[in-house]
């Protein structure tokens, strides 16, 4: 023990300084919990409740994509999807039906093109008979039609299930089958 008074030394069980004569309190003892009761506290976490959490957070979002996204779809690419037959061309002039072509030795019944999704697919042949498909971006509004692929953009014309595509050298037409 240390004298509060003098600070020196003090025999443990003393009553007052043997240097100075200060009386000397006794401490209370300490009955509380020692160091080891006094570990950190684990938090327990309900896991199954921070899952739910997130999935249903996850839902919620994907679901409102999904309504925006419905919601906002323009409906004027949609009704124009499907296959389309050709019926016939028109160049320098001059229209050539599908019978006509068939006559020539192209097939025609597998001429067409096919809008889904803002894409046209198509399928046909090039000058010299060979057979080529290609598929390009599409925007149909108010009937007005704009085709981008290939570094190359084709306009034309979509009304009544008949689409005419145009271009410098004439036009092709389709009819919705």
């Amino acid at each position: 023990m240390i004298c509060p008074s003098c600070m020196n030394d003090v025999m443990d069980g003393s009553i007052m300084c043997p240097i100075c004569g200060e009386p000397i309190e006794r401490m209370p003892s300490y009955s509380g919990p020692s160091y080891m009761d006094l570990q950190p506290v684990k938090k327990k976490t309900n896991v199954t409740a921070i899952m739910i959490l997130i999935i249903a957070i996850a839902v919620i979002s994907i679901g409102g994509i999904i309504a925006y996204n419905v919601i906002n779809k323009k409906d004027s690419a949609n009704k124009y999807d499907g296959k389309y037959k050709f019926v016939q061309a028109e160049t320098m002039g001059m229209v050539v039906s599908a019978e006509l072509l068939s006559l020539s030795g192209y097939d025609a019944s597998n001429m067409y093109l096919e809008i889904t999704d803002n894409q046209v697919k198509f399928i046909g042949w090039d000058d010299f008979g060979v057979p080529i498909a290609g598929v390009a971006e599409i925007k149909i509004e108010d009937g007005t039609v704009t085709m981008s692929g290939n570094g190359r953009t084709l306009s034309g014309t979509i009304e009544d299930g008949t689409f005419v595509i145009y271009s410098g050298e004439g036009s092709l037409t389709f009819q919705k089958e």
